[in-house]
């Protein structure tokens, strides 16, 4: 992760790609918590919000396409 400190003077595309990379970080710990449990419902409930991450970094993505990707 990036500090906080390293955050406070940023632009909105580096924002939009910082969200994106953290995203991404939860969804994969969210996947890898699911590998190692045994409890069924518990690897739902991790896949579950690994799912959430996902469709995050979506609208981020979405967000950055449709606002930076277009004005370059």
């Amino acid at each position: 992760f990036v500090s906080d400190k390293e955050t406070e003077d940023i632009g909105y595309q580096e924002a939009l790609i910082l969200a994106m990379k953290r995203e991404k970080a939860a969804f994969k710990l969210y996947k890898k918590l699911s590998k190692m449990t045994t409890d069924n419902e518990l690897k739902e409930v991790f896949l579950q919000l690994a799912n959430e991450e996902a469709k995050h970094k979506m609208n981020f993505e979405i967000e950055y396409d449709n606002i930076i990707y277009k004005n370059n």
